[in-house]
């Protein structure tokens, strides 16, 4: 069940974050401003049902998650990135998880999530990072937006997140600091720690660069197609006959979404 964190003040304190103001002595500091109420079930893994296991692709990110810093899941609508992405998580202990929403494509909103989901969940209104009019998003990410974050769960002995998780996260691709963000999120990445993100297309930001310094990885979705195995497991999962199952392989080509509609017509005609 979802819920609404309401007004009241948090529990912690954050240095440095909010707008900047002028004060008594010509002398400038910054404001506490909190963000929106949030919603609960953004900054947790959907629940999947049932799944088929699928190691290959487990493995897959385990190899990633320990040559690279990010890893980038990208594929169309249906075709298991979110699936995928929570059964990786469900093997780690210490997860930030974040499912980014359309609306969530204002800094202000963005960054308040964001912010919650790397502090552990525990804070019951959290702070919007505003940007000066002298700094850049750069500055922001690498000097004190993580830092801190991180240092809220240490405060909460949550640990450092072995894991960071943003589902969907072409939502925010459109937006004016969205390539910054990208960019110095990764290079900001702390030893020990890996950055999974899920998105429909890839990110309007130059990728190569990353690729070739071993910092991204980028998983396409041909690598995410069930195999006819899966596919296999998948009819013995929903207790179908095999033939159902490779028929229904070989017209969708293993792409998860029309496989699935193929083996639900096939369950209603047998």
């Amino acid at each position: 069940m979802s819920f609404l964190l309401h007004e009241a003040p948090g529990d912690f304190e954050v240095s440095e974050f909010g707008e900047s103001v002028k004060t008594a002595g010509n002398r400038s500091r910054r404001s506490r401003t909190y963000g929106p109420v949030i919603i609960d079930t953004q900054l947790s893994p959907p629940q999947v049902g049932a799944i088929v296991e699928r190691p290959r692709l487990i493995d897959l990110l385990e190899r990633s998650g320990s040559q690279f810093g990010a890893t980038l899941l990208s594929g169309r609508a249906g075709t298991g990135k979110t699936a995928l992405a929570a059964d990786y998580a469900s093997g780690h202990e210490n997860v930030a998880w974040y499912s980014v929403e359309a609306a969530d494509a204002d800094w202000k909103v963005f960054s308040s999530y964001f912010f919650a989901s790397l502090c552990g969940n525990s804070i019951r209104r959290p702070r919007s990072l505003v940007m000066r009019s002298d700094e850049s998003i750069d500055e922001v990410v690498a000097g004190e937006f993580l830092r801190n974050c991180f240092s809220c769960r240490e405060r909460n002995k949550k640990g450092m997140p072995e894991l960071i998780v943003i589902d969907d996260i072409h939502h925010l691709f459109d937006t004016a600091w969205f390539a910054s963000f990208f960019d110095q999120l990764i290079r900001s990445l702390m030893p020990g720690v890996h950055l999974l993100m899920t998105c429909r297309s890839k990110p309007p930001a130059p990728l190569w660069r990353m690729r070739s310094k071993q910092m991204l990885n980028v998983i396409d979705e041909g690598m995410l197609e069930f195999s006819l195995g899966e596919t296999m497991s998948l009819c013995k999962l929903r207790m179908l006959p095999q033939n159902v199952g490779s028929d229904a392989h070989r017209s969708s080509s293993g792409r998860i979404q029309k496989l699935l509609q193929l083996l639900d017509r096939g369950a209603r005609q047998h």
